[in-house]
Parts: C-alpha cells; structure tokens; sequence
C-alpha cells in the first residue's frame, strides 16, 4: 500500500511542476488548467487517504488485540469506503 502513496507523492509533484513550468510561460490558461489539475489530484490523494486509511486501522487494531466484529456495520462501512 505504501506504493500508491508513493505513487500518488510523484504524480502531484510532477502536476506542480507543470503548474509551475506553465506560470513562468505566462500562459494564463495552461496555468489555470495545471493549477485545477494539480486541485483535483490533491483532492483525490485525500480521498484515497481517508477512505482506505479508515479499514487499514480497523485491521491493524484486530492484529494488535482489539476485537474488530466483522460482521458489523462499522467493518461494512469501512468495506464500502475501501472499495
């Protein structure tokens, strides 16, 4: 799973590079368009983060001794989410 947030870490940081490369050409709308861009892939990471971070817990929990009923509606939920 640390993959995808390291692959989620690269790809905004290649998205605000153009965003950057794209102000400095003075390109109004190619700035606009890589700043929404870069908006839109934060907005997504955080999602993701939340989302599966959520059940990562849940399991890690049920590892470490805390009984988890996975039969529940807060696993059901977290499933949901993860998916």
């Amino acid at each position: 799973m640390g993959y995808l947030y390291y692959y989620y870490y690269c790809m905004c940081q290649q998205l605000i590079l153009v965003s950057v490369q794209s102000s400095l050409k003075g390109n109004a709308v190619r700035h606009t368009a890589g700043r929404n861009a870069v908006v839109t892939s934060l907005m997504v990471c955080c999602g993701f983060v939340v989302c599966w971070s959520i059940n990562e817990i849940a399991f890690f929990l049920n590892f470490v001794g805390y009984t988890i009923d996975f039969s529940g509606w807060f696993y059901h939920l977290t499933a949901i989410l993860k998916s």
